[in-house]
C-alpha cells in the first residue's frame, strides 16, 4: 500500500497519508509520461497514445473482455468493468464488431483509439486530484495544457515500483508490463537519461520482450520513428520532383 503525498492549496508540502492506490495499467502509465515538477510530456504525444490504449487492452484481456490472436482483437463478453476508459473501450469494439467472429488488428484500432482514451483517463485522473491542469500559451498567443502532481502523489509510488524493477531486473505482472511500456513508448529515454542510466534502459527493455503488448506499441513507435526519419530526409535533400509532398508515409 503505496503513501499518497498530499500538497496544500498554498504548495507546502503534508506528511505523507497513506492510503490505498487502486490505479489501473493505463492511468499508471499516463501518470509516469508527464514530469511531476513541470507537467510535461515525457514522450511524442502519439507515442503516450499508443502506450494507453495498449494498457487498456492489456486491462481488458486480463478481466477476461477481450482476446488478442494473430494481431486482431476478439470481443469475448461486452460486460461493463466499472472503469469509464475500458467500459468506453468495451462499447466501441461492440460497434466495431469485433464480437462478430471477424475481430480487429490490433495496431490499426490502438493507433485510432490512443488519442481518445488519453482524455478520458487524464481528465479522470485530474478529476480525482492525481495531475493538476496548467494552462499556458506558446509565444503569447496558442494555447496548451502541462499536467504536473496535483493533490493527490500517485506518481512518486509507481515511479518508485517502475525504478525498483529497473534496478533489480525483477518486477510482478503488472510492473512488468508497465515498465515494458515505458521502454516501448520512449518514456524510459527520460525516466533514465544519459549513457551513466544505459543499463536501467537496458532492463526495462529487457520487460518489453514477450510482452505482446508491449511489442505491439513498439512496433507503431517504429514504424512512426521511421517515417519521421524519411520525411527529415526529404525536406533535407529534396524529394526528386521539387516539392515536398510525403505521400503516404504516415
Amino acid at each position: 500500500m503505496p503513501a499518497v503525498h498530499r500538497r496544500s492549496s498554498a504548495g507546502r508540502s503534508k506528511e505523507p497519508v497513506i492510503e490505498p492506490y487502486r490505479g489501473t495499467l493505463p492511468e499508471e502509465l499516463l501518470l509516469l509520461a508527464h514530469d511531476p515538477v513541470t507537467g510535461r510530456e515525457l514522450s511524442r504525444a502519439p507515442y503516450i497514445e499508443y502506450g494507453v490504449a495498449g494498457a487498456i487492452l492489456a486491462e481488458l484481456e486480463r478481466a477476461g473482455r477481450v482476446r488478442a490472436d494473430g494481431g486482431r482483437l476478439g470481443l469475448v463478453d461486452p460486460a461493463h468493468v466499472g472503469d469509464p476508459g475500458l467500459d468506453w473501450v468495451l462499447d466501441v469494439l461492440c460497434r466495431q464488431g469485433a464480437a462478430a467472429g471477424r475481430g480487429i488488428g490490433a495496431r490499426v484500432w490502438i493507433r485510432d483509439a490512443g488519442l481518445h482514451v488519453v482524455e478520458i483517463y487524464r481528465n479522470g485522473l485530474v478529476a480525482c486530484g492525481a495531475l493538476r491542469v496548467e494552462r499556458r500559451r506558446m509565444l503569447g498567443v496558442f494555447p496548451y495544457d502541462r499536467y504536473p502532481v496535483g493533490e493527490v502523489d500517485w506518481t512518486t509510488p509507481v515511479r518508485e515500483r517502475v525504478d525498483g524493477a529497473a534496478r533489480s531486473g525483477q518486477a510482478d505482472t503488472g510492473t512488468h508490463l508497465l515498465a515494458g511500456l515505458v521502454a516501448a513508448t520512449g518514456i524510459d529515454e527520460e525516466l533514465y537519461p544519459g549513457f551513466v542510466a544505459l543499463r536501467l534502459r537496458r532492463t526495462l527493455d529487457g520487460f518489453a520482450d514477450g510482452e505482446r503488448t508491449a511489442d505491439t506499441v513498439q512496433r507503431l513507435v517504429e514504424s512512426d520513428e521511421s517515417a519521421r526519419t524519411r520525411r527529415a530526409r526529404r525536406t533535407r535533400f529534396g524529394s526528386g520532383d521539387g516539392g515536398s509532398s510525403f505521400g503516404g508515409d504516415d
